[in-house]
């Protein structure tokens, strides 16, 4: 990875420090590589039953998950919201999950 893609290493080294650890951006990718490694293939019935509140957030120019199926699983689900974040990709996606529309759902559902 670092010889592949040093800048997103950087990136990870800088806004994942936690309890003041430096190397705690390693234990989090070890943690979340278990996700990426151990895909789970989710069938449309499964997504029905889904009773919590869901927000399905992409980029427009995702291209990890299709916006297709996206809009598929919105019209599954019993009670979800759809975010397509316009000219973006999945990182930019992903970097501008703090805003404001984010944060706005889960005040409303935190309730």
């Amino acid at each position: 990875m670092q010889r592949d893609n040093p800048q997103w290493l950087d990136q990870m080294r800088t806004l994942h420090v936690g309890n003041g650890e430096s190397d705690y951006w390693r234990e989090l990718l070890r943690q979340i590589s278990h996700l990426w490694y151990s895909w789970e293939d989710y069938h449309l019935d499964q997504l029905r039953d889904i009773a919590s509140p869901t927000l399905i957030y992409l980029g427009d120019r995702d291209e990890l998950n299709e916006l297709d199926q996206a809009v598929e699983m919105y019209h599954t689900m019993p009670n979800p919201e759809l975010a397509i974040i316009p000219h973006a990709n999945h990182f930019i996606a992903f970097d501008q999950l703090p805003q404001p529309l984010v944060l706005e759902f889960l005040e409303r559902h935190s309730r």
